[in-house]
Parts: structure tokens; C-alpha cells; sequence
């Protein structure tokens, strides 16, 4: 009866095992789709500023660099697409945190695997 609960607290803890590399694939897969998002928002922020630019005339650099700001702020689809940078980078921030977790639990899991196979043998 003695090796019942060590055996049952393997099991345990092989099936945290496999769910925390279920949730590092899922953070992995996060930060991968996050990042992918994050560059698709900088080639529009680059159009749109492109774009802007093209458009902006003044008497010299200066005014005109004042003029491409203005247009800019008042920009709806430029201030869109910096809300869902900031909002992707949140995205990234969070996975990149979910995914250094699940590693730490998985190494402390393989640890605690091999120091109850330590023991019974």
C-alpha cells in the first residue's frame, strides 16, 4: 500500500506535466500570432504615414513636419492602427509572461518527476 500514493502523485503529476505543455504551445502559439500582428501594424502605420506625407506641403521642413503631425492625430485609421499596436504588444507581453511560467512549472514538474523516481528506486 505504501507505493499507492506515490504512484497516484506520478500520475498527478504527469497530467499537470501535460497540461502545462498545453499551455506553453497555446502562449507559444500567442506570441507568435501577436508578433505576426505587430508587424502587419507597423507596414500600415508606415502606408499611412507614407501616405500622409505625400500630401502635406509647407514652406520648409519644420511646418511641414508640424503639418504631418496634425494630419496624423486627426487621422482616424492611423490612431486605429497605433491602438492595435499598443493593444498587440499587450498581447505579446502577455504571452511572453505565460510562456516563461509554464516553462518555470514544466522544469519544477520534470524535477519533481525525477526526484519521485529517485526515491523509489
Amino acid at each position: 500500500m505504501t507505493a499507492e500514493p506515490s504512484t497516484r502523485n506520478a500520475a498527478e503529476v504527469l497530467a499537470e506535466y501535460e497540461r502545462q505543455i498545453a499551455a506553453l504551445d497555446q502562449a507559444l502559439s500567442d506570441a507568435t500570432a501577436a508578433r505576426q500582428a505587430l508587424e502587419l501594424d507597423g507596414d500600415q502605420i508606415s502606408y499611412i504615414e507614407a501616405e500622409t506625407t505625400l500630401h502635406v506641403d509647407g514652406r520648409n521642413e519644420a511646418e511641414r513636419r508640424a503639418k504631418l503631425v496634425i494630419e496624423l492625430q486627426e487621422n482616424p485609421d492611423y490612431q486605429a492602427a497605433l491602438a492595435g499596436r499598443r493593444a498587440n504588444r499587450e498581447r505579446l507581453a502577455d504571452a511572453d509572461r505565460r510562456v516563461t511560467i509554464a516553462t518555470e512549472r514544466c522544469r519544477m514538474l520534470r524535477a519533481a518527476l525525477a526526484a519521485g523516481s529517485g526515491s523509489e528506486g
